[in-house]
């Protein structure tokens, strides 16, 4: 027998234990006893219950503490009534008798939870003790009906009335105790009946003890199914406590493997992106360099091979970020048609590649929300199309609905079936029309499009006909006011010229990323300084690229804070490939922005034309 208990005064008590389910009170021919294990809460005033070996005396005698106050209220009433109206000698004895066995039940209920309910041995004896003294009080009822039919015929419907209440109040507060409910009815009721039958001899009086007698055998069928509800409410209770453990179990077991599965997908995410980077670096240095057609289209095949190889990773990232919780939206107001043109613009390479006719509509359209996240959904759903769309059709624009617009993509594909428009929102599910190859990717792109848009407060909808194509629709945005004065964009052709004498430093740990950065920005015009440690004099650059894991326990973002704190913070970018859930914060308090390897060529020229052209 185990139980744990907490108590708490102002809620009540907890009390955890394993019982039997007939341990008190088995009836004869009753089912053999079922070992349980059961959580009971006990509420209201004196529930400060200690842990106890049974919880029917735990019940019993937490009642007893308060009732005996109600019970004595009863008796005094009735020895005023019997005294006062009918001068009944012997009802001063009757009440003495009542009132120190009541007393004797309420010291006892007060002692059983300090001296009993850790001791199974003496809880048994105070349950012992608690049916003799409830016998006691059932035997004082049932002679002082006698007595009221001897000496007092005209009050016994009175003395009726207050014993079958009393008889009830019983059954309601010992049914879990079978033994003690049984002993208070059959020592009260019966001499109630042998009372009405001595006040009116005859069928009238025969009738009316009848009727008593029944009234007790109802008052002990009730009882009996007041306890076997009580003690299957137990039972459900203690079936539930566990099914509950287990769901806990469970739960913990999932979010356990889910957190290592984004830790995993975060750290081969960031193994894996420091030797692309570098690769990637290193043919932007070579396209620079070479002149030879046959050359330059075999870097083009290279590098789109590491865009979708970039792509992959930066599907796994973005898993991982949410997974983690990472991702938080920065609310501002953007231009979304230039999202959905510079989204069109970027994948149009890919578009031509798979013999697709991309085409964007999209004018001006200023509204609330997270451009660069906005970026991540639209990009998405256009590489979606194009993958699963080729020599097809795509349309990508904005629609207007009142304050209200939202991005649709359309295409002219192969279309999706209705029983496979909610699956391919799921993680790694991807779809393989008949006749086609086997199409790229992980499956990750439209689960991130949906977790991505319910983080931003959008719905992402999807008609589609199979063989006609489908149609994809971002809602929710709402519309604003464009912000005044919006500088004008450094044209790419002038890059070059902008960038003359830009000094730059550059600080990584890994050698062939470091060489390679610097080798790209010293063909952009920059004058670059790359060490794998950052710099201990004065930080003479116009701008500062610090990769973000250096060694075991040194941070790039670390450093921008230290030089931030002295006032020599000059523009600057940090360069990761793993999943901080920090990061981002950290960056953003200080105005840095955070780029995810492998970085792409034309965002970090576009951050240092920025900072070469005095922008923010």
């Amino acid at each position: 027998m185990r139980l744990s208990w907490a108590s708490n005064p102002s809620r009540g008590v907890d009390v955890d234990l394993s019982i039997h389910a007939h341990d008190e009170g088995t009836m004869p021919g009753s089912a053999p006893a079922r070992h349980e294990r059961a959580r009971v809460r006990v509420t209201g005033a004196g529930s400060e219950l200690l842990n106890s070996p049974t919880w029917r005396q735990d019940h019993v005698f937490a009642m007893g503490s308060r009732t005996w106050m109600v019970h004595l209220g009863v008796v005094a009433l009735t020895y005023l009534n019997l005294r006062l109206e009918s001068g009944t000698y012997w009802a001063g004895g009757w009440a003495g008798g009542m009132v120190a066995a009541t007393v004797v039940l309420a010291v006892a209920s007060v002692l059983y939870h300090r001296l009993a309910s850790r001791h199974e041995a003496r809880a048994k004896w105070f349950g012992n003790l608690h049916s003799g003294i409830t016998a006691s009080i059932g035997i004082l009822w049932g002679v002082g009906a006698v007595g009221v039919a001897r000496d007092a015929p005209d009050e016994l419907l009175f003395y009726t009335l207050v014993l079958g209440g009393t008889a009830l109040g019983a059954v309601s507060s010992q049914h879990p105790m079978l033994r003690s409910c049984m002993l208070s009815v059959w020592t009260s009721i019966p001499p109630l009946a042998l009372a009405h039958y001595m006040n009116a001899p005859g069928i009238r009086g025969g009738s009316t003890a009848a009727m008593m007698l029944l009234f007790g055998i109802t008052l002990t069928v009730l009882a009996v199914r007041l306890n076997r509800f009580l003690a299957a409410n137990v039972s459900l209770i203690a079936r539930l406590d566990d099914k509950v453990v287990e769901l806990e179990q469970a739960r913990r077991a999932a979010d356990d493997a889910n957190a290592a599965k984004s830790r995993l997908l975060a750290q081969a995410s960031h193994d894996l992106r420091q030797p692309i980077h570098a690769v990637g670096l290193l043919v932007e240095c070579l396209r620079d360099e070479e002149r030879d057609p046959e050359a330059l289209s075999i870097i083009a095949r290279i590098d789109r091979s590491l865009d979708g190889l970039a792509r992959l990773f930066r599907s796994l990232l973005d898993v991982a970020a949410l997974d983690m919780g990472r991702i938080r939206p920065q609310q501002g107001v953007f231009d979304l048609g230039r999202v959905v043109a510079d989204v069109a613009r970027q994948s149009s390479e890919a578009a031509r590649e798979r013999g697709v006719h991309l085409r964007s509509v999209a004018g001006s359209a200023w509204v609330h929300g997270d451009a660069g996240l906005v970026h991540t959904v639209v990009q998405n759903l256009v590489s979606n199309a194009i993958k699963y769309a080729p020599n097809a059709r795509v349309l990508v624009g904005c629609r207007r609905r009142g304050r209200t617009v939202s991005v649709e993509v359309h295409d002219t594909g192969p279309g999706i079936a209705a029983e496979d428009q909610q699956r391919i929102f799921d993680e790694f599910v991807r779809l393989q029309p008949a006749g086609r190859a086997k199409s790229e990717g992980l499956g990750l792109g439209l689960s991130i499009v949906r977790r991505l848009a319910a983080l931003l407060g959008l719905t992402v909808g999807l008609r589609s006909t199979p063989g006609r194509g489908s149609a994809f629709r971002v809602d929710g945005f709402v519309s604003a006011d464009p912000p005044p004065g919006n500088a004008d964009e450094v044209r790419p052709r002038d890059f070059r010229n902008l960038l003359a004498g830009f000094r730059v430093i550059v600080v990584d740990d890994d050698a062939a990323v470091r060489d390679g950065m610097a080798g790209m920005l010293a063909r952009w015009g920059c004058l670059v300084t790359a060490c794998g440690q950052p710099p201990q004099g004065p930080i003479d650059a116009d701008f500062l690229i610090v990769d973000q894991i250096l060694g075991e326990a040194l941070r790039g973002v670390s450093i921008l804070e230290d030089l931030a704190a002295k006032g020599k913070l000059p523009p600057a970018a940090i360069v990761t490939g793993a999943v901080e859930t920090d990061l981002e914060d950290r960056a953003r308090v200080l105005d840095v922005p955070v780029l995810m390897k492998p970085v792409r060529p034309a965002e970090l020229r576009s951050l240092l034309l920025t900072a070469a052209s005095g922008g923010p």
